[in-house]
């Protein structure tokens, strides 16, 4: 909560966990660059990250605190002082504490960070439940939650990602068309081309014929559609290859000319 005060007027590149209920950053030309007619991300629907927002994040984070407060308020005066005494209990707290001082520190931010909090975290709340020992079922709703979230919204996005390397590779292998004139986010077009290219490198789409994400830009037609299932909401979704106009005006004069 500390965090989330502290950086809530904060805008963040690939988006932050304290207020972007994502599954993990779209990497496609229509997601992170400005050029796009989108500029948005698609892991949900619109209408289903309206509620997340306005339901389901501020009831997940009220109902955890007054969970954790019921907790400490049940286990009485004498234990609260006997697990902050604890000589482990202080170890991580330090720990937590150093961190943060690193990180407030540091001029650079990404969401990645705060995974040693969460990792205390759970180490302090294991400790707590051996002295406090709370009814487990208060967490069964949260619980039940968190696991549609992390088990569905993974597999969505490991589901987009199978597609968009499939479609990429089908204009590689099937039509022999070079990488350098596909466009398919970031992770193949600077990572695994094996030239070597600079990060943005895809961010305009001059010099490409073909794009792959979810939605036509200016320019491209779809040419060729890979359907998969989300969980996260429920509903089938595709990622579609576009081929720039350009190249279907020039087929069409070409085989005219043979004629």
């Amino acid at each position: 909560m500390f965090a989330y005060w502290l950086l809530r007027n904060e805008t963040f590149p690939l988006g932050n966990v304290f207020v972007d209920f994502d599954l993990g950053p779209e990497t496609f030309f229509e997601s992170m660059c400005e050029e796009s007619v989108r500029d948005v991300e698609h892991n949900v629907s619109p209408l289903f990250e309206k509620t997340m927002t306005l339901g389901v994040k501020p009831l997940f984070t009220g109902l955890s605190l007054f969970i954790m407060l019921l907790a400490i308020r049940k286990a009485g005066r004498t234990r609260v002082v006997s697990f902050v005494g604890n000589a482990q209990v202080q170890f991580f707290l330090a720990m937590a504490i150093l961190y943060s001082f690193m990180l407030l520190s540091f001029n650079f931010y990404f969401d990645r960070y705060n995974i040693p909090f969460i990792v205390i975290s759970l180490l302090l709340m294991a400790y707590l439940n051996r002295v406090i020992a709370p009814k487990l079922t208060w967490a069964l709703p949260l619980m039940l939650l968190l696991v549609w979230v992390s088990v569905f919204g993974t597999r969505d996005y490991l589901s987009w990602n199978r597609k968009r390397w499939e479609a990429y590779n089908y204009l590689i292998k099937q039509e022999m068309v070079s990488p350098d004139k596909i466009n398919a986010g970031f992770e193949p077009n600077c990572w695994n081309d094996g030239k070597g290219r600079v990060w943005y490198a895809y961010y305009s789409l001059k010099s490409y014929n073909y794009l792959i994400q979810y939605f036509r830009e200016p320019g491209f037609k779809p040419y060729k559609e890979f359907p998969f299932r989300r969980y996260f909401p429920y509903r089938m979704d595709k990622v579609i290859i576009f081929e720039r106009d350009s190249l279907r005006l020039k087929a069409t004069d070409d085989a005219a000319g043979n004629k």
